[in-house]
Formats: structure tokens, sequence, C-alpha cells
């Protein structure tokens, strides 16, 4: 028999092990599933859950491409290609603008363990190359060479400072252009560690909750919902809040964001990572990112402020699915709006829907992203629809795919509105290699070192890269119309003017107008012979805009060449009609006649624009 004091042990650690058992089996239930928790912490529980869409969408990364790109060399080939279409469906549907017929070829051999990487960029038109760049960068030096120079310009990146004090450009501009072609992720500045994570949970879950009230918080359970086109059963954790309250709480929690260094800090990176790869100097007045952020958010909480009167309900409801949240909305009496959440929360769509217009307006945006070791696929969609009619369409697609020693990247970026739409298309061929087959190098013959050379020269070096620059840019206005880039803007619906001026003249140094126009006026005189006149169209063959040929007589037989018009302006090509020049002169009628010839000269740049070539009497 057991004694009565061991008895009563016996049954006080019983009963202790049966509490230690019920408040584990508690613990359990209350840590893995989601009972007897209340209905405000459930939604806020799957309220901060739809986060994790931004650690999933920025973390999935296609590890194996990656790795193999760091570790091996491999050459790549980039062609881009733009296509705009105007009047689509219609009659008058056209492709035919300078646009459509430019070419962006870019040419790669790149070994990143060794840091060595060289491009060669070139642009066309119709198979006409009109300007271009090689640029080289190895461990120590970076340099570049310019289409139609020899050499590269170059500078050792230690040694930028003193560069930047013997050109005059900025150590801050010689490092973006240094660092211009170093990829940036942006996906990674929007990363929060699980810390900043709790931080940001607590702060804006904190003004919720003091802002409602417990009470407030409802239940549905085994909602039927149809999420990417599937059926899905829910539970749902709503609140509802009238006009004004709901006006209250959005207002302080704007009031927070518009000082929450934690959220508007990533801004300032991403404006840093901007800042890198853009030459252009900053204008002094100009607002940072974020400073352009606050202010909008000020905005709208002063046109809230305005507007908050009104009983209205607003109800916000969390949808779950096997504890993971899969939906989000917020219902007002004039608008909806839906965050669905699928691919195991990778993929995202937001449809805002008014509701009060008597246009069924929607606006819809997608991104999905599908992530595996060597391949990815990447969607971003923006629809604007109205009574059901697509009005708007903005998409970015990115395909990326490895197979063996070869990776095939696809990169679409398209907008339209009816009738008139525009897409840019760049297709990227990567190939793994063991040695490059006649690797660019730095020698002492192909580079001109900024280092090397005294302020004077090294100014001297710049101007004239400066004016290649403006060469080439005007050989690309030549033939990629300013004209046709303002038109398809203004047919997009982007702007409602034209932004880019044609008629302004460029200024023109007189060391360009005397090497410019020497090389015509030498050619002016009487007398010349038709081999004389072949000369001069040699020499104006990058500055030939047209050209009017002039026969008289009032019998077929009888009729004669008067006079030639030549119409010239810089970097200007008409290989077309030059050669029709060439051919009339060139003739058994006019070979052996004699010319004279006069030059006209441009009011505000006093360049030669015009030559008069009359046949001697």
């Amino acid at each position: 028999m057991v004694p009565r004091k061991k008895k009563k042990i016996i049954i006080i650690v019983s009963v202790i092990l049966v509490l230690v058992m019920i408040i584990g089996i508690f613990t359990y239930l209350y840590l893995t599933t989601d009972m007897f928790r209340s209905n405000q912490t459930l939604f806020a529980k799957y309220l901060m859950q739809a986060g994790t869409f931004l650690d999933n969408t920025s973390q999935n990364q296609p590890t194996e491409m990656n790795e193999v790109l760091a570790q091996n060399k491999y050459t790549s080939s980039t062609k881009i290609k733009a296509e705009y279409v105007q009047d689509m469906n219609t009659s008058a549907e056209s492709k035919e603008n300078s646009i459509n017929e430019a070419e962006i070829n870019i040419d790669g051999k790149i070994d990143k363990a060794n840091k060595y990487e060289y491009r060669n960029i070139r642009l066309s038109h119709n198979t006409e190359e009109l300007a271009g760049v090689e640029t080289l960068k190895t461990k120590e030096t970076t340099g570049l060479r310019l289409r139609r120079i020899k050499q590269f310009v170059s500078t050792k990146e230690e040694e930028i400072d003193s560069v930047a004090e013997k050109t005059g450009i900025t150590p801050e501009q010689l490092n973006k252009l240094t660092n211009f072609f170093e990829p940036t992720d942006f996906s990674q500045l929007f990363a929060f560690s699980e810390e900043e994570k709790q931080i940001i949970g607590q702060t804006y879950w904190g003004i919720i909750a003091q802002n409602t009230n417990k009470e407030a918080y409802e239940k549905q359970t085994n909602y039927s919902i149809s999420i990417n086109g599937k059926p899905t059963d829910t539970d749902v954790y709503s609140v509802k809040l009238t006009k004004e309250k709901y006006n209250d709480l959005v207002i302080k929690l704007l009031e927070k964001l518009s000082t929450d260094e934690l959220l508007l800090g990533k801004l300032d990176k991403i404006e840093e990572q901007i800042n890198q790869i853009n030459v252009s100097q900053k204008a002094e007045d100009m607002q940072s990112i974020k400073e352009q952020v606050v202010e909008m958010i000020q905005k709208k909480m002063k046109t809230i402020q305005d507007t908050n009167i009104g009983e209205e309900e607003t109800k916000i409801s969390i949808y779950e699915n096997n504890h993971k949240t899969v939906r989000i909305s917020i219902e007002t009496n004039t608008e909806k709006i839906t965050v669905d959440l699928y691919n195991n929360q990778t993929a995202i769509k937001i449809d805002f829907n008014d509701t009060e217009s008597s246009t069924m307006k929607e606006n819809t945006i997608i991104f999905e992203k599908n992530t595996q070791s060597n391949a990815q696929n990447m969607v971003f969609r923006y629809q604007k629809n109205e009574n059901g009619k697509q009005v708007k369409l903005l998409e970015l697609t990115v395909d990326q795919k490895m197979e063996q020693s070869k990776i095939n990247n696809t990169y679409q970026f398209t907008y339209g509105i009816p009738e008139n739409k525009i897409s840019i298309t760049a297709n990227q061929y990567i190939n793994i290699v063991n040695q490059f087959e006649d690797p660019a190098q730095f020698t002492k013959e192909n580079q001109i070192n900024l280092n090397e050379l005294n302020k004077e020269n090294a100014t001297s070096i710049m101007d004239a890269l400066k004016e290649n620059i403006k060469e080439q840019t005007q050989m690309i206005q030549s033939k990629i119309k300013m004209d046709d880039i303002n038109t398809i803007l203004k047919k997009l619906g982007l702007v409602k003017e034209d932004i880019i001026q044609t008629e302004k003249p460029s200024e023109v140094t007189e060391a360009e107008r005397n090497r410019f126009n020497s090389s015509f006026t030498f050619f002016i005189g009487q007398e010349l012979s038709a081999d004389n006149i072949k000369q001069m169209l040699e020499v104006a063959k990058e500055s030939f805009k047209d050209a009017e040929i002039i026969i008289e007589g009032d019998r077929e037989d009888r009729k004669e060449l008067t006079e030639i018009k030549l119409h010239i302006k810089r970097n200007t090509q008409n290989e077309e009609k030059r050669q029709e020049v060439i051919e009339t002169i060139s003739s058994d009628k006019n070979k052996n006649k004699k010319y004279d010839i006069t030059m006209n000269y441009d009011e505000e740049t006093k360049l030669i624009n015009f030559i008069d070539i009359k046949v001697r009497k």
C-alpha cells in the first residue's frame, strides 16, 4: 500500500504533467495554427505576411546562371531594335519611320573573375553605321575609343583625381563613365533584414491597432474566391470603418511614412545607383527622389483632409488559404482595390476598379516571376481598360535560359494605346569560352593615357573627344529624324507638344568652322573640269543633303545641263542623290564641259550650306 504522503506527490506530479501536456498542446496549436488568436491579431498576421512577396521576388535569382557568368569567360552579342506601329488595324497602318530602321549592336568579351571587360557598341541605320564606341576595362585601367579614332583614351582608376584636375571633368563624372556598364540589381535595394521587417510591421500595425477597435474585426470561414483563375477556399478577416475613421487612419499612416527613414532611405539608395551611371550634371534646385515622394505624400494628405466628410463605410479584408495570405481588398462606395498573391507569393495582381463612374474603369498591375537555377521568366504588366476595352498597355518581359555553355536572354518593353504601339526588344546571346579570340588589350600604340599627359594636352584630347561625340550626334540626327521621335511621343499620348527642337542650330567653334569651310573653299573658281567637281563631291560625301540638277532646252535633242545646286549640311548623307550628280557630270555629254563654282554660308553658323555649280558658256 502506497503511503498517503507519496500518493499526494504522485497525484501532484501527475496533475503537473497533464498541465504541461495541455500547455504544450495549446502552445503548439497557438504557434502553428490560428486557434485562440483574436480576429484583430490574425488580421495583423496575414496583413504583414504580404510583405514576404518582396523577399520572394528580390531574393530568387537564377543562381546557376549567375555563378557561371561570374566564374567563366564569355562572349556576348546583343541586338536592340524598336518597332513603332501607327494607326494599327486601319487602312493607314504604317511602320514607316526612321526609328524602325535603327539598330544597336553590342558585342562583348567578359571575364569577371579577372576583371576584364571589352564592349563594342554601334548604332546603325539600314546597315549604315552612324555612331560607335569601344570600352575596355582591366584591373587597373579603363578606356574608351570612339568611332574613327584609332586610339583608346584611358585612365588608371587610382589616379582619377589627377586626370580630373587636368581635364576639368569632375572625379564624380569620370567615375560614372568608368562604371557605366557595371550591372545594378535594383531589386536588392528593396530587401529588408529580419530586424527591419519587425520594426516596420510593429510600427505600422501599431498605428492601425491604436485607431481601430478589436470588436470591429470579423471572420468569415470557407469563403470561395478565384485567384489567378483558380477557385480557392479562404478564411476572411475584415474590418469596417466609416469614411472619416478610415481617412484619419490613412493620414496617420502617411504622416509616419513621410518621416520614416527606414523606408524613405531606400529611395536615397536608388538615386545613388542612378547617379552612378548618369553622367549629366544634376541641377542644384532639382528635388531628390525622396523629396518628391514626400511632397506627393503631403499633397495626398491635404486632399484627404479637404474631403474627409461622410459616413460611408470602407471595408478592408484579408483572405488566407492554408495560412498564407492570398488576397487583400479595400472597398468603398466609389472604388475597390484588390491585391492577389499567388504562385507561392512570387506573383502579384493589383486591380483598381472605379465603381462610381458610369464608365467602367479598371487599372490592373501584374508582376510574375518564375525562377529556376538555370532559367528565369519575369513579366510586369500595367493595363487600363474602359468598358472592357484596353486603352493603355505597358509591359516588360524578361526571358533567360541556359543550356550547357549557351545563355539566351530576351528583354522586351511594350507601350501602347489604341491604334499606336511601340516595342523595344533586346536579344542577347552569350557563349561560355575557354579563351577569347583576339582579345582587345591596351598597348603603347593603341592608347593615350591621360595620366601621362600634361594639363594642356589632356584638355586638348578631351576637347577632341567632345567634338567627335558632337559629330556622331549630328550623324545620328541626319538619319534618325527628331520629327519622327516627336510624332511617336505625341501619337502615344506621352507629350502634347514637340519636346525635341529640330530647328535650333548647334553651336560651332571657330576651329570647326574653319576646318569645314576650308575643305570646300579650295574648289571655288572658274573653268573647273568634271574631275574637279568629282573631287569636291568626294569631299562632300558626309555633308551632302540634297541637289537640284537643272537641264534646260526647248526640245529634247537641245536639252543641256546648265546648273547644279548642292545643299550642304554637316554629318548628313544622301548617297543616292550624290551618285546621280556624279553620273550626270560623267556622261559623254558633260564630261568635257567647264564649270564655275560659287558658295553661300548659313547666317547662323557661318558654315557653307550651298554650292552653285554653273556650266560655263
